[in-house]
């Protein structure tokens, strides 16, 4: 919906179109994989048995995953100046920016809500854990998975 289009199309010159991209999306296929890989582990679990007894396990092994979240994160600034400058100077991709805003696959989310979903998984990811601890009786495994 927006690297794919900013790739293939004249929207950016191309001077400056690959920087731009690594800039403002740089980082958010790795975040992806490892959502996904995330996701069907999880799934896997949930069809080997239809009450999940344990997650903890599986999230230790993905906790040490999560490097490219804090990368990320670290270069929002950056992404959010270079996407305003972008959007200032190129009359073409703010018109791009404004229609894909508007599509109905945006789901109404502008392109700074988008950048902005991996910084906020991972904040939400340590309230999951923390809640799945409140509800871990003493004697179960997780209570010793999760903390770490």
């Amino acid at each position: 919906m927006w690297i794919k289009p900013l790739t293939e199309r004249p929207i950016i010159p191309t001077s400056r179109r690959e920087s731009f991209i690594r800039k403002v999306f740089g980082g958010v296929e790795s975040i992806y994989k490892i959502n996904i890989q995330l996701l069907q582990t999880l799934q896997t679990r949930q069809n080997e048995h239809s009450i999940i007894y344990q997650v903890g396990d599986i999230l230790l092994n993905y906790v040490t995953d999560f490097e490219p979240y804090i990368r990320y994160g670290s270069k929002q600034y950056e992404a959010k100046f270079a996407l305003e400058n972008e959007r200032y100077i190129n009359s073409n991709f703010d018109a791009f920016v404004n229609a894909t805003e508007r599509h109905p696959s945006s789901l109404k989310l502008e392109v700074n809500g988008f950048l902005t979903k991996p910084t906020t998984r991972l904040g939400r990811y340590t309230l999951l854990f923390n809640e799945i601890l409140k509800h871990t009786p003493p004697d179960h495994p997780d209570l010793e998975d999760l903390p770490k």
